[in-house]
């Protein structure tokens, strides 16, 4: 298994079968994919097994993500927001070579709104403009989109769970400050 999916998720039966359905389109198929489920009292996890997903006991967001780590068999951990959509059938086979091509160990990518107003937009462009100059000296990393070698992932101790907001950013500062690369992927802006 080359690619672990994790995505932690609580009361999210509206939104998470769009995501799992943009995954299941994607043209690589090397993965798996596990749902932290964080004691959902909707049809979160029934929804989930239904597109072949594994779920586990969940917590948001850091536990969560950790609970998903923990059974992931794949080289790669991709951490997902359930609320997010792959745009591109070719999402996570360009993540993976990107990855592979820069020699990245932590990455997460562009963002877009995929609605929205124009002031919305102009948001998200003002993000992706400011994370992209700061990327070597002040890494950001949004967890609705963020990519980690497995053994990387274990090295760092995983996410911080007494950190509860910006764990990601957290996350992607710890593994600058341990020497490990950390970037921003080009190809694809997650939604």
């Amino acid at each position: 298994m080359q690619l672990s999916i994790i995505i932690p998720a609580k009361n999210e039966e509206l939104l998470i079968p769009r995501l799992l359905a943009s995954i299941r389109a994607q043209s690589f198929q090397g993965y798996e994919i596990s749902v932290a489920d964080a004691a959902s009292t909707d049809t979160t996890a029934e929804k989930s097994r239904g597109f072949g997903a594994r779920v586990v006991e969940g917590g948001m967001p850091g536990p969560g993500r950790n609970r998903g780590a923990a059974v992931a068999r794949g080289e790669c951990l991709l951490f997902l927001d359930a609320d997010v959509l792959l745009l591109k059938q070719t999402f996570l086979e360009d993540g993976l070579q990107e990855m592979q091509k820069r020699e990245l160990d932590v990455a997460t990518c562009r963002v877009s709104a995929l609605h929205g107003t124009p002031t919305d937009r102009a948001f998200h462009e003002a993000y992706n403009i400011y994370t992209l100059a700061t990327e070597q000296i002040l890494p950001h990393a949004t967890g609705s989109c963020l990519w980690v070698k497995k053994a990387v992932h274990e090295k760092l101790g995983g996410f911080d769970e007494g950190v509860v907001f910006a764990e990601d950013h957290d996350y992607a500062r710890r593994a600058k400050k341990q020497k490990f690369r950390v970037g921003i992927l080009r190809k694809h802006k997650i939604a």
